[in-house]
């Protein structure tokens, strides 16, 4: 769509207003060079770089990540109010896109309720929550549900639907909620968050004993990535700063005390990227990326031990 490559092009201007060096931004006013968010190793390996930003992987635990992360102040501040964001949020707001993430999260809210001991009264905090799709499906379908993002609008977005008092703007660090939830979901919004090691802290303290933690994700071992490389949409280092592999994202689930329950689920919402470089005649396609995992997406659900 126009908005979709428009919030793309917006990206784009926005890192190439830091000054780079050798392709890549390293003045320190406006970048940390960073260890490893996951175990904190310093000897990473250069992976790709796309409009200034670096992307290292780590030999010890595989986790891919921007080496020269803009400065927390700054991304929080272009989370808030940069035209890029803007129409990221406009993009979930179509309908095309509400109606196909509707069927997904009512997907995963009917596995929620098989998951969980309680039937009744399931408490959920969603975590990032953007344009309130999910929100709104969860409350819908009778959840008691909570909402938290940075954004200011998304009070004004979300009050009507769960309530004022359900509704709280800050950062995952800063959640200020002294009760416990049955379930803690993050769609599309962890691979934002600076480090993983917050997601999880702030995830193991308020959720329940036995209590989930469902968590989306982009795969940037994907067929799409494989086939489209640096154009990879979701290479975007104005917005996605960590992506998790298998074992880095299980490093984490064990550090919390959460296990992973079964396998994490395939998510293809956009095989239509890959449209001119697939053979449209096989029909084992879908199940062939499946097969390999290679999904654009991954959905994983913790559930947690303390």
């Amino acid at each position: 769509s126009k908005n979709t490559q428009k919030h793309f092009d917006e990206s784009k201007k926005e890192l190439e207003k830091f000054p780079t060096i050798g392709g890549v931004i390293v003045d320190q006013k406006y970048v940390d060079m960073v260890p490893c968010p996951i175990c904190q190793n310093r000897e990473t390996n250069q992976y790709i770089v796309k409009w200034g930003g670096r992307y290292d992987v780590c030999e010890k635990c595989s986790h891919i990540f921007l080496k020269n992360r803009l400065k927390v102040s700054i991304l929080n501040n272009l989370y808030k109010y940069s035209i890029a964001d803007q129409l990221s949020r406009a993009i979930k707001l179509n309908k095309f896109s509400q109606d196909y993430w509707s069927s997904v999260y009512s997907k995963y809210i009917e596995i929620i309720k098989e998951l969980l001991p309680v039937n009744n009264n399931i408490s959920l905090l969603d975590i990032g929550c953007g344009a309130g799709t999910f929100c709104k499906e969860a409350s819908f379908q009778g959840l008691d549900v909570y909402a938290n993002d940075i954004y200011d609008e998304v009070v004004e977005t979300l009050s009507p639907i769960v309530g004022s008092d359900n509704v709280e703007r800050s950062s995952i660090e800063d959640i200020n909620s002294k009760r416990k939830y049955n379930v803690v979901t993050l769609w599309g919004a962890v691979e934002h968050i600076p480090t993983g090691h917050s997601v999880f802290e702030t995830a193991r303290r308020v959720c329940t004993k036995n209590g989930l933690l469902v968590i989306l994700i982009p795969n940037l071992k994907s067929r799409a990535f494989r086939l489209l490389g640096v154009h990879t949409p979701t290479l975007n280092p104005r917005q996605h700063i960590n992506f998790y592999t298998d074992k880095s994202i299980g490093i984490l689930a064990k550090k919390y005390n959460f296990s992973l329950l079964g396998k994490p689920f395939p998510e293809l919402p956009i095989i239509d990227l890959m449209w001119d470089f697939i053979d449209k005649s096989d029909k084992n396609i879908v199940q062939d990326i499946i097969d390999k995992g290679e999904s654009y997406y991954k959905v994983y659900i913790f559930k947690s031990n303390d």
